[in-house]
């Protein structure tokens, strides 16, 4: 699109019958060249797909990586160096504990190396990170055996793939992570929804420090509001966008939220 909205061309793509694409991630890797990433939904299994725009031609094809099940991808990390970073995730189901997978993948279409997320509970993952050390964070969804309530996790790993750590966040009610924003002193600031047992719920700000420390945990917003996104500001600050819920008055919407460097 224009820079006043406008679209300026479309595409469509796909990888022959009996095949679907989905949890679709764009990185841009120069100016009018892209690299898309997404899952491939086959019949017994999934694998990741890349489609790779260059001025003058595209190219379409697989990633040649190990199985990864039923993962669908969740998000994309440009590293540099022609190199990328997804997390995906198989949700927990009545008949699955679901898994959280974190994958390094080359500009060539190899794959460097892939890692099931381990720990306590560990489920499917939904955002990922390179934090300010060169690590790399992932988080999703636990349901740690000891309590059966969903919280949120966030494992750390370093750039040869070997897991660092496995801490899981929450409190006696169910809590849930979106996305994530790495913070200059190799922690980050998590936004996701916390839900209590009326069944209200309110958006979740959540600090872990470098060391995998909670340092401050906030539950923002309205009664029926879910947390959504969370982007880095200018000033140092975060900026969270938040799904509302059904309003007498205003029926459903959305919120934005502005917090300063130094919350709470």
């Amino acid at each position: 699109m224009s820079s006043e909205g406008a679209p300026t061309w479309t595409s469509g793509y796909g990888v022959g019958e009996g095949w679907n694409l989905q949890g679709t991630l764009l990185y841009e890797s120069s100016e009018n060249a892209f690299v898309l990433f997404d899952s491939a939904i086959g019949e017994n299994a999934n694998s990741l797909h890349i489609i790779a725009t260059r001025p003058g031609g595209t190219t379409i094809g697989s990633v040649d990586c190990p199985s990864i099940g039923n993962a669908v991808t969740t998000d994309l990390v440009g590293l540099g160096k022609g190199q990328f970073l997804l997390s995906a995730g198989t949700p927990q189901s009545v008949n699955s504990e679901g898994a959280g997978w974190l994958v390094k993948i080359q500009h060539d279409d190899s794959c460097v190396w892939v890692r099931q997320v381990e720990g306590p509970g560990a489920g499917s993952a939904v955002a990922a990170v390179e934090d300010s050390y060169g690590r790399f964070l992932v988080c999703g969804s636990a349901l740690p055996p000891e309590t059966q309530t969903r919280d949120i996790y966030v494992a750390a790993f370093d750039q040869s793939g070997k897991q660092l750590r496995y801490r899981t966040y929450g409190g006696g009610t169910p809590d849930f992570a979106t996305e994530m924003v790495a913070t200059e002193d190799g922690g980050v600031v998590l936004v996701g929804t916390s839900v209590d047992y009326g069944g209200d719920s309110g958006i979740l700000a959540l600090n872990i420090g470098p060391g995998g420390e909670a340092l401050w945990a906030e539950v923002l917003g309205g009664p029926h509001d879910a947390g959504v996104s969370i982007h880095r500001t200018s000033d140092g600050g975060f900026l969270i966008g938040a799904n509302c819920g059904p309003d007498d008055s205003e029926g459903k919407s959305v919120r934005i939220i502005k917090l300063s460097s130094d919350t709470p």
